[in-house]
């Protein structure tokens, strides 16, 4: 089996994890992104939404004979989402959802109408323009991107506060909610069987990666967590973000790929990453039963080395 994963970057566990059952194949934009030179190969690919990077990836897969791809941004599921077709006539097993699926999920106003629809309880959520000139707020509000990712761009407003005209018309608004939050770690098959709902509480976030937490064992988390994959009818591993204070639990984004704190939910038992080879090769998942309760707290540590060549195994 060979895994091309995109967008390396620091997803060193996830690399790892795949090398257990398959050689690894990694693109990314940065030749010093740690997680590349703990792959098998590495290729520097253009940025995601360049137009070479579609032909780029195609090409990749047919000269390195690749039986699967997983992308891990949410731009690179855009693009591999688009070419499903061209990868499964190459006998290549693209683990993303569908095309409409992954739109919901990188649209925070289509996510949120998902969550309205289906009566999953999630906060007021709006574009920015329509807060624009209409004075203070009447909330305490998160400003984030529409179709950001992590934390980036993320700031805050409080009751009362005045939101500036020059906020980017690529902004969101959203009623703020106090309280914990959790990650629901979810992982569905071909056939929409949900396989593993694990919660996780994000005790200390990093850049949008939870690096201090916990699984929980939550029946209303994971009740939810079903609800939600068996509505939505994701592909593979599908993390579902949400905030659970004193006014009940609020749902605020899916994310229909391996999470950042992936790392946990493998340690608590649930192997997302066997599934993940066992869809590719058409095999039957058994539903996972339980989970462990553990913590984890992570660190940094630097690796040394030099610059790889190209498609060169390390």
């Amino acid at each position: 089996m060979k895994v091309l994963i995109t967008s390396a970057s620091r997803k060193v566990v996830l690399v790892r994890s795949f090398k257990r059952y398959a050689t690894v194949y990694v693109t990314d934009i940065d030749p010093l992104s740690p997680a590349i030179y703990m792959a098998d190969f590495f290729y520097k690919a253009p940025f995601t939404l360049s137009p070479e990077f579609s032909d780029f990836i195609l090409d990749l897969v047919d000269r390195e004979e690749i039986n699967m791809v997983v992308p891990t941004t949410d731009d690179d599921l855009t693009v591999v989402a688009s070419l499903r077709e061209q990868l499964i006539e190459r006998g290549v097993f693209p683990l993303v959802s569908s095309l409409e699926v992954v739109s919901i999920c990188n649209d925070k106003i289509k996510t949120y109408g998902f969550f309205k629809k289906n009566g999953i309880p999630t906060p007021e959520t709006f574009p920015v323009e329509e807060i624009k000139g209409k004075g203070p707020l009447p909330f305490k509000a998160v400003f984030k991107k529409r179709f950001g990712r992590g934390s980036r761009g993320l700031f805050y407003l409080n009751e009362g506060d005045l939101p500036s005209e020059n906020i980017g018309e690529d902004y969101i608004v959203q009623r703020y909610i106090e309280g914990k939050e959790f990650t629901i770690d979810s992982f569905v098959d071909s056939r929409g069987n949900v396989i593993s709902v694990v919660p996780r509480e994000r005790i200390l976030v990093s850049d949008g990666v939870s690096v201090r937490g916990r699984t929980v064992k939550s029946e209303e988390l994971i009740m939810w967590g079903r609800n939600i994959c068996e509505l939505l009818r994701p592909l593979g591993p599908v993390n579902i973000q949400c905030i659970w204070g004193k006014e009940g639990i609020f749902f605020t984004e899916i994310n229909p790929r391996f999470s950042g704190g992936i790392a946990l939910t493998l340690a608590a038992g649930a192997d997302f990453i066997k599934w993940s080879i066992d869809l590719a090769y058409g095999r039957e998942i058994t539903p996972l039963p339980d989970f462990e309760e553990l913590y984890m707290s992570c660190y940094n540590e630097p690796i040394f080395f030099k610059l790889p060549m190209e498609g060169k195994k390390f």
